[in-house]
């Protein structure tokens, strides 16, 4: 299931960030079995409906309308791997796979049916995962009526109380989660492991990773898996949560007359002792392929378990101010020419997964820098201490908090079911109260106005209290030691400090882009809602209000011709043409947009990314900065400076992006089969080769990015916007001035090379046990036979299925096959059906065979109605919520300018596919798959 393992951040919220006193270590803690609130004087959110059953078992239901229909469930368990014995370690996890593997009253396998059968589909809609503190099992459920919520919550309910633990079942999906534990454990995966494990020293937590070992995964059994379940899975150690548009006191009878005869079976959980951070090794470092190169400095303490309180969510306003001001210092360095560092962040937790709290500085930077970033990092760090903050440090740190607060309470009324289940979720894992954006606001804005340099300075002194500092290092390779680490630590601790600079006021120099533009033409398109007008100079504008969002507007810009239209000698730096942002304008650093946005409190963005054949230029914003955020992206697009600090950039993340591709059996396969599909043609595959990395120099994205950005541009602006109000604000930017080369559809052509032959190999440099195998038939592209390329979206789905019940579930060969479809809107000649698994090599052939069975079975007879049901229902709520979705209007629209082809695609977006039938998913699978020899992938490890 689901990787969940860390949820770093601060969240006013979400996060119960205490600044009180640590109570006394080293307690015997039970988790919490009462709401938060009944022992705060916090007052939650009203709206949520909280209550408790006779048994214990704890529910929240919230009633809410975006989308327009759907539910979102989710059941939380209070246990996790922190509670698992020394011989049980990953067996926590292994039953939240078990979860899906039969119950009472529903047999193996059939909870995915019952699921897709609603819309459902596997993996985004259905899901589960593990945390060191919790397992959670989660459903969307695209519709809100009786027969989704019967299904939903009977499957919750069985997998409470009635999970039967087949003992072949369990034998059967031992190789699952075997293979998901070969395919996490990448240099990343394994740099996180070490850095939490070295934060929490002298915890229990330190010591019992979700995913566990592989020996006590093998020697698993359903007696062990049973004594787990009976342990935690009782009813005051589970809380449910129901958002949608539902009748609240309905769901409330229900979950009372569904959960009421729930009781605890078996012994209860053992009583165990978290344990305290007791950091003796002050410095570590894990060397690893594919660990990125990261620096951990952090300051460990025990967690304050007391109440949250009204006082302490005021005391926690004070120090994410703390936080915001370093984090601004601490970006304003990364982006200067010449930092050793690329990242930097400083954030406070205070409940590590129960077991410490913590404040740490995560530092990104070229392995060889790591002690220069260190260096760098601990002086802004240091000097924020020593100095408190400035005014326009305050001033900064106000406007950032400020304006997140603002905008969450503007987007209260169209949060996402999701969203809103997630966060009282994970309320209910951090015991704290779960407020309304409103009154939020209503707590913090007294403190915002109030706040002084010297408040929030005395809150970020506090703020780096406790055990440390204590440092870990990951990195692919040269290993320092722990001695070399802790000294240089201790020598960044000593080194004097500078004066820091008195930091200049700067006015926004972009407000006048020549005569504002006319218009000369204007049209609505009532079917999608849209109003396109043509200014004189070339601009073209698409705007679709919208209600998803409230104060929440995007804008996306098309210029150029994207990748086709890159000369070849630049091939190669298209990778990096995202970096442009860095080098600022020609007026103005990154450094000083970002200081003009934070201090006047606008929320604004920018980022550039070519596409096959066109590139964007794209930032989100709200009604009242959308001037300003055209202003920005005009800035960007007449005047990129494209300034030095792109090639250090370049520098610094090239080797870094390389060595996580190399050391991810995954990221690797895609890179290969995405190179081969495209016909080995550079300018269209989705990951860059090494050498291309390597060579890209700072002025290639220059060179790369002028002429698509000299063209008149293509406007498109979604959200909660007027279209009168969105013409006035384009007028002024993108609208004015001299006219422009307009901008013309781009056609790239792909030829896709043939099935047959002897596969096409490739190696990774993880573990030496990790491989994957995928075969792939070619298809049209999508303008050449759009029926045909609905019906292969099926055909994927019905092939998808039957891998999980075969590959999966039965012979346990991999932990996720994943099928794969694509009929290129951009590229023509390019599309394809594929399927690929993470398995040992000696399992290639035995894939390969169940794939052919399978695509032989669907060329020789017709599916039944329930499979090519379960197919398509996923697929055809989805692309109905597609039109209740900005994300989807924003990407659509400006390609539709394009592409005026795109406009019927977008129409047909539903129908396409409630049109396909099992005649067209047999016949698509015996003209173009079954039998034809497929174009074979296969990844492994170097040797």
């Amino acid at each position: 299931m689901r990787s969940h393992y860390l949820r770093f951040g601060i969240s006013l919220a979400a996060l119960a960030l205490s600044v009180g006193p640590a109570l006394a270590q080293d307690a015997v803690v039970q988790r919490p079995t009462t709401w938060a609130q009944e022992s705060s004087d916090i007052k939650p959110d009203p709206a949520v409906r909280y209550g408790k059953l006779p048994n214990g078992l704890r529910y929240a239901i919230l009633n809410n309308k975006t989308p327009a229909d759907g539910v979102a469930m989710r059941m939380w368990n209070g246990s996790g791997s922190i509670q698992e014995r020394d011989d049980e370690l990953g067996l926590t996890h292994f039953l939240e796979h078990m979860a899906f593997r039969g119950t009472k009253a529903v047999p193996d396998g059939e909870v995915v049916r019952m699921l897709q059968r609603h819309g459902l589909a596997f993996g985004p809609d259905t899901n589960a995962f593990t945390s060191w503190d919790r397992m959670q099992f989660e459903f969307n459920f695209p519709k809100a009526d009786p027969a989704s919520l019967e299904d939903g919550l009977k499957i919750l309910r069985e997998a409470a109380g009635n999970l039967t633990l087949d003992p072949k079942l369990v034998e059967a999906e031992k190789g699952v989660v075997l293979s998901e534990e070969r395919v996490r454990d990448t240099g990343q995966m394994r740099g996180l492991y070490a850095t939490i494990s070295h934060i929490t020293q002298g915890t229990r937590a330190a010591k019992r990773l979700p995913i566990g070992t592989v020996d006590a995964l093998k020697a698993t059994t359903a007696d062990r898996l049973r004594r787990i379940y009976n342990a935690n899975f009782r009813p005051e150690n589970t809380a449910l949560v129901i958002v949608g548009n539902v009748d609240v006191d309905a769901i409330e009878r229900d979950i009372t007359t569904r959960f009421g005869d729930w009781k605890a079976a078996g012994a209860p959980a053992d009583t165990i002792t978290y344990g305290v951070p007791k950091p003796e090794r002050k410095a570590a470092e894990l060397i690893a392929p594919g660990a990125s190169g990261a620096l951990t400095v952090s300051w460990v303490r025990p967690v304050d378990r007391s109440a949250p309180t009204q006082a302490s969510e005021r005391a926690k306003v004070l120090r994410w101010l703390a936080m915001a001001a370093l984090n601004n210092r601490l970006a304003d360095r990364a982006a200067k020419a010449g930092s050793p560092f690329v990242s930097g962040s400083a954030e406070v937790v205070d409940n590590l997964f129960n077991s410490a709290a913590l404040t740490a500085l995560e530092i990104n930077s070229p392995p060889e820098k790591w002690g220069e970033a260190l260096d760098a990092v601990l002086e802004e760090q240091r000097l924020l201490e020593r100095d408190g903050l400035s005014a326009a440090d305050l001033s900064r740190a106000v406007g950032v908090v400020r304006t997140q607060l603002e905008n969450a309470a503007a987007g209260a009324a169209t949060r996402e079911n999701t969203l809103l289940a997630g966060q009282l979720a994970d309320t209910i894992n951090q015991n704290s109260v779960f407020t309304s954006p409103q009154q939020d606001i209503e707590l913090a804005g007294p403190v915002l106005a109030a706040a002084t340099v010297q408040s929030v300075s005395d809150a970020y002194r506090a703020a780096f209290k406790g055990e440390g500092p204590i440092l870990f290092r990951t990195a692919k390779d040269g290993a320092v030691g722990e001695t070399v680490l802790a000294e240089r630590m201790s020598t960044a601790l000593a080194r004097a400090l500078p004066e820091r600079k008195v930091e200049q006021a700067f006015v926004w120099p972009y407000t006048d882009f020549g005569k504002p533009g006319r218009v000369i033409a204007r049209t609505v398109d009532t079917q999608l809602g849209t109003t396109t007008v043509r200014f004189e100079n070339g601009t073209r504008l698409i705007v679709k209000p919208t209600p998803y969002e409230k104060d929440k507007v995007q804008v996306m810009v098309a210029l150029g011709g994207g990748a086709a239209a890159v000369p070849g000698p630049l091939t190669h730096s298209l990778w990096a043409a995202n970096q442009a942002i860095f080098g600022g304008t020609g007026k103005a650093s990154l450094t000083q947009i970002t200081q003009w946005a934070q201090s006047s409190g606008k929320m604004v963005s920018v980022n550039i990314s070519p596409s096959k054949t066109v590139t964007f230029l794209s930032g989100t914003t709200r009604p009242a900065d959308l001037g300003a955020q055209l202003q920005l992206l005009t800035a960007y697009a007449r005047d990129a400076a494209f300034g030095p600090e792109i090639g250090q950039r370049i520098t610094a993340t090239g080797p870094m992006i390389s060595n996580q591709i190399a050391g991810n059996v995954v990221y690797s396969f895609v890179r290969e089969r995405s190179k081969v599909l495209v016909g080995g043609d550079a300018r269209y595959a989705d990951i860059p080769a090494d050498a291309d990395i390597a060579r890209t120099k700072g002025e290639d994205v220059g060179a790369l990015l002028k002429p698509q950005l000299a063209g008149a541009a293509d406007v498109a602006i979604v959200g909660d916007v007027s279209v009168d109000d969105a013409i006035a604000m384009t007028r002024t930017t993108f609208g004015a001035g001299a006219k422009r080369k307009p901008q013309k559809l781009v056609r790239a052509l792909v030829t896709m090379p043939r099935g047959g032959g002897a596969p096409i190999t490739g190696t990774h440099g993880g573990r030496a046990d990790q491989a994957v195998t995928g075969i792939y038939w070619p298809l049209p592209d999508y303008f050449s036979d759009p029926k045909g390329a609905a019906t292969a979206q099926v055909v994927s789905n019905i092939l998808s299925q039957r891998l999980v019940d075969t590959v999966r579930e039965k012979l346990g060969l991999t932990y996720s096959p994943t099928t794969e479809v694509e009929a290129g809107k951009q590229l023509t000649g390019y599309g394809y059906l594929g399927t690929w698994i993470e398995t040992p090599q000696s399992n290639f052939a035995t894939f390969r065979d169940l794939v052919n069975a399978e695509l032989g079975n669907l060329a020789s007879k017709p599916v039944t109605a329930d499979e090519l049901q379960r197919a398509k229902q996923p697929l055809i709520e989805s692309r109905k919520k597609l039109g209740e979705n900005n994300d989807y209007w924003i990407g659509s629209l400006p390609m539709m300018l394009r592409d005026p082809r795109r406009r019927q695609d977008i129409l047909d977006r539903v129908t396409s596919i409630e049109a396909v039938s099992a005649n067209d998913v047999q016949a698509l699978v015996t003209a173009r798959i079954a039998g034809k020899a497929p174009i074979a992938i296969e990844l492994t490890a170097k040797k």
